[in-house]
């Protein structure tokens, strides 16, 4: 699958400068707008744009099982990618899906935490409680 770079200037921009997160507006700018208000806010720390797919599965989002596996990957004609995973192993084709990274985000804010993994490392936990531990990836 080959993701289409989006521009970071220009009249594209504006579609990958802003994105929701529970329902509340960001921009890459930091600035958050609501009911008339403006407030800073971090800019986006991930390495790929809010609307970015990403590859999960079913677990996750149909069965709703919490994500305590992440990966950080780099393919060379696709650019930096992200997986999130319930930690199960069950990788079958069957249960793969695209998902956009700010649809993981609103499931589970948090992992705001990892948008620092560097690429080829994943990351591990043993419940939503536990703590990330992070290696480089065999």
């Amino acid at each position: 699958m080959r993701l289409a770079k989006m521009p970071t200037t220009g009249p594209m921009s504006q579609a990958t400068d802003t994105w929701r997160t529970r329902n509340k507006l960001h921009t890459r700018s930091g600035m958050k707008w609501g009911r008339m208000t403006r407030v800073k806010t971090s800019p986006w720390p991930f390495d790929v744009p809010p609307s970015a797919a990403v590859i999960t599965t079913s677990h996750v989002t149909l069965r709703r099982m919490p994500i305590l596996y992440v990966t950080h990957d780099l393919d060379e004609e696709e650019g930096a990618s992200w997986q999130f995973h319930c930690g199960n192993g069950d990788y079958r084709p069957s249960v793969l899906q695209l998902v956009r990274l700010e649809e993981i985000l609103e499931r589970d804010p948090g992992l705001i935490r990892l948008a620092g993994l560097p690429v080829g490392h994943h990351a591990r936990r043993t419940a939503t409680s536990a703590p990330w531990v992070s290696e480089k990836q065999p």
